[in-house]
């Protein structure tokens, strides 16, 4: 897992500080081997304290993608809660559909106390002051509808963010579902994943999530 502070460049996975001190105390106090299990343990600290965490992971490929890959994060975590960990940035073709630009993509863990919907509904803020536009919830419930019948809407964009995991949570609701139904199918998803969360269980196939992208190579 790589952590990094938020306020230096995001081009270099530092620790935080304050998250390295954390880790290496829960580290000492329950013996824990490895920061995965570290991070595990303080990930049910923060859920029982009313914090949730949250996977997510952010792309474009506009004009402006690559300084904007790098303002989402700022809004993130002045909006959505607390950064705590990050993968690379991974540039790759885009998926579905044929552009001359390629995707910018990053997965992010954010600790945040909102409630999923508000949490839905934050992103679709931020991504509005990229330009992207929303309809209302039956606009959208409709839009998740013909993609749950096979109908893809591939398209180029400014900026998307996706949840991929809310804690080891199922969610299905209208607007709503979670673990993302088409992540394990990209591989501009999976490949960040594995990188920053390799032994992360994915809570619907019960499989760990470098297993999942191994079996795509």
């Amino acid at each position: 897992i790589a952590f990094f502070s938020v306020r230096k460049s995001y081009q270099y996975r530092d620790f935080d500080i304050g998250i390295r001190a954390r880790i290496s105390r829960v580290k000492f106090q329950c013996q824990c081997q490895d920061t995965f299990h570290a991070f595990r343990l303080i990930n049910k600290q923060a859920h029982t304290q009313g914090m949730n965490r949250a996977v997510v992971i952010t792309g474009g490929n506009g004009s402006t993608i690559d300084e904007d890959i790098v303002t989402v994060v700022d809004y993130i975590s002045e909006r959505l809660g607390r950064i705590i960990a990050s993968s690379s940035v991974y540039r790759t073709p885009p998926y579905g559909f044929e552009s001359d630009h390629d995707f910018l993509n990053q997965v992010l863990v954010v600790e945040t106390s909102l409630t999923p919907y508000v949490f839905l509904k934050t992103i679709w803020g931020i991504e509005s002051s990229y330009g992207r536009e929303r309809g209302d919830d039956e606009a959208e419930v409709a839009k998740w509808e013909a993609r749950k019948r096979g109908e893809r809407g591939y398209f180029s964009r400014n900026m998307d963010i996706d949840i991929l995991f809310w804690n080891d949570e199922i969610i299905s609701t209208d607007l709503l579902a979670i673990p993302h139904p088409s992540m394990c199918e990209r591989e501009f998803v999976m490949k960040p994943l594995a990188e920053l969360l390799p032994d992360f269980v994915h809570p619907v196939t019960g499989r760990k999530i470098k297993d999942i992208y191994s079996d795509m190579l």
